[in-house]
């Protein structure tokens, strides 16, 4: 069954990933990671993105880090974690861990090696890894300045309304505020759009947004 949507609001941090001066991942001092968003009023933590270097990091290293994120979390902020990437198992076994381990949200990129050229090629991507976590709330994570795809999301939400039944919305990360208006208003409003670009965020929220991710939210969250 399909959780209800969680209704994402306000500041959601787009934490880093800690390392230690080897390189290796630092996943100890998550929890105090966690304490500083929570002290800060931030609401959620969107991890392993783009901030979090998810496309430097193992499938191991992901998988410890959201982990360790979840387990210090409590409940106490929303969890939303990215798995997305070039590899669709590892997409499909990342979203399959984030379910188990408690995740409120698991969210995907569109792959930037081999891209999607068409909207129902990204459908197509997308499908098995939400389908992969299907209590989750699913995002498409639309970032074209990272990833170099730059398809019509909101046709795309269109489309994956009728595949996807745990498509929750897109994390918007774009200066194209004519489609981000045209997706929050897609299948009567049924999606969420989260605002992705902080240096916009007085925009997105004109526009009709009403949660935000991004990395300044890590420290200096009292700006916005």
């Amino acid at each position: 069954m399909i959780k209800a949507k969680p209704n994402l609001i306000g500041l959601i941090a787009a934490p880093f990933t800690p390392m230690d001066e080897k390189g290796d991942i630092n996943p100890g001092i998550i929890g105090d990671y966690v304490e500083h968003l929570i002290s800060n009023n931030v609401n959620g933590a969107f991890i392993c993105g783009t901030t979090g270097e998810s496309a430097s990091l193992t499938t191991g290293e992901r998988k410890s880090v959201a982990e360790r994120w979840v387990s210090s979390a409590r409940g106490r902020l929303k969890i939303i974690v990215h798995v997305g990437g070039t590899s669709l198992p590892q997409s499909i076994e990342l979203a399959s861990h984030a379910q188990e381990i408690g995740a409120d949200c698991i969210a995907a990129m569109a792959p930037y090696f081999f891209k999607p050229a068409t909207v129902s090629a990204l459908t197509d991507f997308m499908e098995p890894i939400a389908a992969s976590a299907p209590g989750l709330p699913f995002y498409y994570y639309n970032m074209p300045s990272m990833t170099g795809v730059d398809l019509p999301v909101d046709q795309f939400l269109l489309m994956a309304d009728k595949r996807i039944p745990s498509l929750a919305g897109v994390k918007y990360t774009h200066t194209n505020l004519k489609e981000m208006q045209l997706c929050l208003n897609a299948c009567n409003r049924k999606f969420e759009v989260l605002n992705g670009f902080d240096e916009i965020l007085i925009t997105g929220l004109a526009v009709g947004a009403v949660a935000a991710v991004g990395s300044t939210y890590n420290y200096m969250p009292f700006v916005y």
